[in-house]
This record gives structure tokens, C-alpha cells and sequence, in this order.
């Protein structure tokens, strides 16, 4: 269950029979759940950017509850809305996971 969305980590492309993850509810009240017979299949439609969330958010001991820029925006990686238009966000200093890029 996730109330929001607020780094808008749900791609709506999720919820297609390939997708693997369904969201339903309102804003302050989403309720997301794997699609039918996916439970155990990965997810797609998941960019590189939202992988380097999970990451930051693995890194920051996987929080539960709302989310902030200390959830998922900064740890393994700091992202910001221009670092992604500019494609300039790198890795912090300790990081513990992280997804390669097409360059790397």
C-alpha cells in the first residue's frame, strides 16, 4: 500500500497484462498490487531513473511510510528534476547498491 506518489515512481505502462503491477485509489489513498498470476515475475516499464530511487531507497534502509526527498531522492544517488533533464546525477560517496548505466 502506498498513499502517494509523490516522485512518481508508478509508470502507468505497469498496469498492462505485462506490467505486473496494478494501482488503484486516489492520491493520499493508492493501493498498488501485483497483477493477476505476476506475483513472482518482474516488473517492467521501469525506467533507469526510478531504478536509481529503489536504489537510494534500499540504501536508506528500505523506510516505510510517506515519502520524502530522504526516501528514494537522495542516497545512492542525489536526483534532482535538472540532474535528470541534464543526465549529470552520478553516484554519492558510500554508496551500497546501484544500477549500471547504458554507458557503464
Amino acid at each position: 500500500m502506498t498513499a502517494s506518489d509523490t516522485f512518481e515512481l508508478f509508470n502507468p505502462g505497469m498496469a498492462h497484462a505485462a506490467g505486473g503491477i496494478t494501482r488503484s485509489g486516489q492520491p493520499g489513498s493508492y493501493r498498488c498490487t501485483a497483477t493477476s498470476g505476476r506475483a513472482n515475475n518482474p516488473v517492467t516499464f521501469v525506467s533507469f531513473w526510478s531504478s536509481a530511487k529503489f536504489t537510494s531507497w534500499l540504501h536508506n534502509g528500505r523506510p516505510n511510510g510517506a515519502q520524502n526527498a530522504g526516501t528514494t531522492e537522495d542516497g545512492a544517488y542525489t536526483l534532482t528534476q535538472q540532474g535528470i533533464i541534464d543526465n549529470t546525477v552520478t553516484r554519492n560517496a558510500g554508496w551500497r547498491s546501484a544500477f549500471t548505466s547504458e554507458a557503464e
